[in-house]
């Protein structure tokens, strides 16, 4: 529950961080708090039948989900590579007034297609459709752990993530993972 408690410290300072080295610092965290989650959690398994099958159904879920592959992926290149496992969105100006967005800072707006071939097919001219204007974040990049790949996750449980483009937004969905991990391993006790 410690490392619990430190990997939702770790996700509100990476939504809350004004620039690259706070969001990096803060990412990097929470990657490796979420491993020592898993070795805590497999050691607590250890010795118990109920609780090891329980935890071979977490490592595998791991091993399968797009979202928790990429979070060990990322942990093992940070710690094991050279590249970095996330890149920099550049800066971009808010729409109603021109100003220079912030760090982390999102606007939705309401979009549409002006010409008929940047329309692309299956959409119409002059459809509305939602978007974001972003100012400057760290984003999830390809990642390469031992000789493997990995791509940024697009899907987690089986349901599409919807601002796949944004760390923080990925720490948010895994720590819901992870507080009910924790729950069901409590549930084991």
């Amino acid at each position: 529950e410690a490392k619990l408690a430190k990997a939702r410290r770790d996700c509100a300072a990476l939504h809350a961080a004004r620039g690259v080295d706070e969001a990096f610092d803060a990412w990097t965290n929470f990657v490796y708090d979420l491993s020592a989650l898993y070795s805590k959690l497999q050691q607590g398994a250890k010795g118990d039948g109920k609780s090891t099958a329980w935890f071979g159904t977490k490592i595998r879920e791991r091993k399968t989900d797009e979202l928790l592959r990429y979070l060990h992926f990322a942990r093992d290149s940070e710690q094991h590579g050279i590249s970095k496992n996330y890149a920099v969105s550049g800066a971009n100006y808010a729409l109603e007034d021109g100003r220079r967005m912030e760090f982390n800072e999102r606007k939705r707006i309401k979009a549409n297609w002006a010409y008929e071939k940047v329309a692309g097919e299956g959409v119409k001219p002059h459809e509305e459709f939602d978007a974001m204007i972003v100012g400057p974040s760290i984003q999830p990049v390809r990642v390469l752990n031992r000789g493997v790949w990995c791509e940024p996750p697009r899907n987690h449980l089986g349901a599409p993530i919807l601002e796949f483009a944004f760390v923080n937004e990925l720490a948010t969905l895994a720590i819901r993972y992870f507080e009910q991990m924790v729950v069901e391993a409590r549930g084991l006790l």
